[in-house]
């Protein structure tokens, strides 16, 4: 299965919540903000280390801040330093228990450091609150799917793709499901669409696969 990692920032805005404040109150605010502004561009730019020690001064004057935590957290994923993004998206969750991307983003890296029962928990409340998020449909299929859990992984993969049709590695999984529970049929239609958006080796293999088998039964 593929294990391709993604990120969703759940900052839907660059500038931080606050309650009402003095002049010299305000001017902090803003500073604050400008650091936040600033963490956020060099996220999108990739720049992650920068970001990074740009929230590691902002986090401890804000530290109840969802947005803040949430950043630094998917920064530090983004820079494979889990532990470090475990701290901080639970902090998030803990700000923002009704957040489906923190969660999702929590199991991930969870997932990564192999705590797959707590990944599982978050992926799961992830998808209660938004039973149509693209990410926990897609993590918590590929999670079962790494357990050899396709029976379970299946219907989670399928979703995700309804969701998200032209998603490539949501697709490839989803095929490669489909082979191990025998749905010739749907693993051969899956990687058919996708060959008409990206021609790959590894799809070639995969249906490859699925005509073996086909004959297989065939036979």
């Amino acid at each position: 299965m593929s294990s391709r990692a993604r990120y969703q920032l759940a900052v839907v805005c660059s500038v931080l919540a606050w309650a009402t404040l003095s002049v010299a109150q305000e001017s902090q605010q803003q500073k604050q903000n400008r650091q936040f502004q600033s963490a956020v561009a060099q996220y999108n730019a990739g720049q992650y280390d920068a970001a990074a020690a740009q929230l590691e001064i902002l986090v401890p004057q804000v530290p109840h801040s969802f947005e803040a935590q949430e950043l630094l957290g998917v920064v530090y994923a983004a820079m494979s330093e889990d532990a470090k993004a475990i701290e901080h998206l639970e902090a998030a969750v803990q700000a923002e228990p009704t957040s489906a991307a923190a969660r999702t983003n929590l199991g991930a890296s969870l997932s990564r450091l192999g705590r797959t029962e707590l990944a599982e928990e978050q992926f799961r409340k992830a998808l209660a609150l938004a039973p149509r998020d693209y990410d926990a449909n897609h993590d918590l299929g590929e999670l079962y799917a790494q357990e050899n859990k396709i029976a379970d992984a299946r219907p989670l993969l399928a979703e995700a793709q309804r969701i998200h049709p032209t998603a490539y590695d949501n697709g490839y999984d989803l095929a490669m499901a489909d082979l191990l529970t025998g749905q010739l049929a749907q693993a051969r239609e899956t990687i058919q669409s996708l060959l008409k958006l990206k021609d790959t080796g590894e799809l070639h293999n995969l249906l490859g696969q699925v005509d073996e088998k086909d004959r297989q039964f065939v036979a």
